[in-house]
């Protein structure tokens, strides 16, 4: 099976350290569609994660770092539980994400995409490929490490990489990595989504 590089398709590029196992840079940049996810990083990563990206998608969380530039598209998911609770909420994402040109996604569908998994508090991750499938026909993913065999991000320094995998700075407590890893998995032996690494090897 090829790769799929036209609108009909879409590739979500995750934080997890073994995306610098890969050099697909170049590949990456083919896609039409390109989501990165909260804190992302392209400087200095390019021969590993490319430099494109069309989708920023985020959860308007209290760690965002501001960025300088943004893509076209901002999709902002936040939990039902976090959600149902907020007031003004168009006004309270603007502050966290610097920026007003976003959609955040619907408390309705958030929850829809919840029931799915059977777990109300999602990774940004796990919301982006919910998101990806009800919007494109191919959805592939690559660096998804669930915080369980590396807790940390391919961008961090070695001193944060070690306070993260040594459980000193704690990451993705809140949710149920292993559910969400079991979940994907079942979409990929399904073929509902692809990992973008499978096909490349």
């Amino acid at each position: 099976m090829k790769l799929d590089f036209t609108n009909n398709s879409i590739l979500i590029i995750a934080n997890g350290e073994s995306i610098l196992k890969y050099k697909y840079g170049n590949i990456i940049d083919k896609f039409s569609n390109i989501v990165r996810i909260n804190n992302f990083k392209t400087k200095k990563y390019e021969d590993y994660v490319g430099s494109k990206t069309t989708i920023w998608f985020n959860g308007a969380n209290q760690g965002l770092v501001k960025r300088d530039s943004f893509p076209k598209k901002i999709i902002v998911s936040i939990p039902s539980v976090i959600l149902s609770k907020k007031e003004n909420i168009q006004s309270h994402i603007s502050k966290r994400i610097k920026t007003k040109n976003f959609k955040h996604i619907s408390l309705s569908e958030i929850k829809k995409y919840e029931n799915e998994v059977g777990y109300s508090r999602l990774t940004t991750g796990m919301y982006a490929i919910l998101w990806s499938m009800h919007n494109y026909k191919n959805v592939y993913i690559h660096g998804y490490d669930f915080f369980i065999n590396s807790k940390g991000h391919y961008y961090d320094g070695r001193i944060v990489k070690f306070f993260k995998n040594n459980n000193i700075l704690k990451r993705g407590f809140k949710h149920n990595n292993n559910l969400e890893k079991l979940f994907i998995l079942n979409l990929l032996k399904s073929k509902r989504i692809m990992q973008a690494k499978d096909l490349l090897i």
